[in-house]
């Protein structure tokens, strides 16, 4: 019965989004509620219906072993949870976009844009870039000193991205600071390549930057956004020469169905300093547990919420309040660290026996540790009320952004696998920076097009 719910239910979502596509919606909303019928609709329906249980080999996973020990309530509660957020999502939707606020409303016209504009936009997104490639390269190489070299401090990544870890175990209150600055030059790099026109020192920035980017994101980000840079320079290479990116997508879903746990293989060899193939074997039932196990935990979160909720309590929305919090230098001046929503799911998962690893807090299990279904309601609204005010600006851009749009679409979707607000806003705040500086550039630029026009 549960299966049968799980595949009216996709079907449904398939609609909705299929409506959202002929309408032309916000092109950020709609990765963002693909993401969230692919989590919390489809893997569940994939999981009821296939009665993997019973395969002949069964892939294992903590996530896997949360659902095959659900009981029927478990099942029914998640899945009514699901519903009344998707409900909530597709409701939000539709009174928002009515409502006239500035910046939140439905986007216009902007025809209207020049190519004097356009000049002065890349201008400051270019110099922008240089000084985001300042402070992010200097803050690496001070994480890199303090590490004892690039190869230690590669081999260093894994340990120090643990949500048990402490930084003071491993660098100073300083080094400290510099390994949250270095993100920058992930930043620097969408800059750069966007705005810069195609000369010598242009070139060698770019290089400087995508450099400095890849020792960043294997250092401190892991398999997935490394993943995640590269596509959004191959996806964007192909958009800017007019070329369809389907059958591209399509290739990338099916070689990480196939390949994700060989290619953390490689990503680890990497970070040892090692040849990437070594004691390199492929096994079908490794890739695809490994698969199912990124794809599930949002949908075991959700079955375990009623679990950790006793365990830890609601946290009333404090994190929507005190998120700026987490961007101090706590060590610096001496603060004591903000406990989030993602270290009590990962310390829930960990003492139940569960998992040795940290565990994100997702789209739905964020909102409703933060007020149960008031919690997710406040969490649609914001997630959708922030999407779209990018969407404003990131659809005037010109398609040489194409590298940094494509950026903003997986924002979206990371929303949905790691939507605590701290760890969101500190992960991602060259890209939140970066949208801010556009927006004052574009208005600063029709302003001076006015003036112009008025003289």
């Amino acid at each position: 019965m549960i299966g049968f719910l799980y595949i009216i239910l996709f079907l449904v979502s398939i609609m909705v989004l299929i409506l959202y596509i002929k309408k032309g919606v916000n092109v950020l909303w709609i990765v963002f509620f693909s993401v969230f019928v692919l989590y919390y609709v489809f893997v569940p329906t994939f999981l009821n219906v296939s009665n993997i249980s019973e395969w002949e080999t069964v892939p294992h996973s903590t996530f896997l072993d949360v659902f095959f020990d659900a009981t029927q309530e478990d099942l029914y509660r998640t899945f009514l949870i699901t519903l009344f957020a998707l409900i909530t999502m597709i409701i939000a939707h539709w009174i928002i976009k009515r409502i006239k606020i500035i910046g939140i409303s439905k986007p216009g016209s902007y025809s209207n844009e020049t190519e004097e504009n356009y000049k002065y936009i890349n201008k400051v997104v270019y110099y922008l870039g240089v000084v985001l490639l300042v402070i992010g390269g200097l803050a690496l190489i001070e994480v890199m000193v303090e590490l004892g070299g690039l190869k230690r401090m590669l081999i260093m990544g894994n340990n120090i991205r643990d949500y048990t870890s402490n930084n003071a175990d491993f660098v100073s209150p300083l080094g400290a600071v510099c390994m949250t600055l270095s993100v920058c030059v992930t930043g620097s790099f969408f800059c750069i390549y966007s705005s810069g026109e195609k000369k010598k020192k242009h070139i060698f920035l770019l290089v400087v930057s995508f450099i400095f980017s890849v020792i960043y994101l294997m250092f401190n980000a892991g398999r997935a956004p490394l993943i995640v840079f590269i596509a959004c320079i191959g996806l964007s290479f192909f958009k800017e020469r007019g070329k369809s990116i389907t059958w591209i997508v399509v290739l990338g879903v099916i070689f990480i169905l196939f390949f994700s746990s060989s290619l953390s293989d490689v990503m680890l060899n990497l970070s040892r300093g090692l040849f990437p193939f070594h004691d390199f074997s492929y096994s079908f039932v490794d890739n695809l547990s490994a698969t199912l196990t990124d794809y599930s935990f949002p949908y075991a979160n959700v079955i375990e919420l009623p679990y950790m909720i006793s365990k830890y309590g609601y946290r009333n929305g404090i994190d929507y309040i005190l998120w700026a919090y987490e961007l101090i230098p706590k060590r610096l001046l001496s603060l004591s660290p903000m406990t989030t929503v993602t270290a009590e799911v990962s310390q829930y998962y960990v003492q139940e026996g569960l998992s040795i690893a940290g565990t994100p807090a997702d789209f739905i299990t964020f909102g409703w540790f933060e007020g149960n279904v008031i919690g997710i309601i406040a969490n649609c609204i914001v997630v959708y009320c922030v999407l779209n005010v990018f969407y404003k600006k990131l659809r005037i851009l010109p398609v040489r952004y194409s590298a940094f749009k494509y950026r903003m679409c997986f924002f979206a979707y990371s929303l949905i696998t790691s939507n605590d607000i701290v760890l969101v806003v500190k992960s991602n705040l060259y890209l939140i920076v970066i949208m801010i500086v556009i927006a004052i550039a574009i208005n600063r630029s029709r302003k001076n097009w006015q003036n112009e026009d008025k003289d």
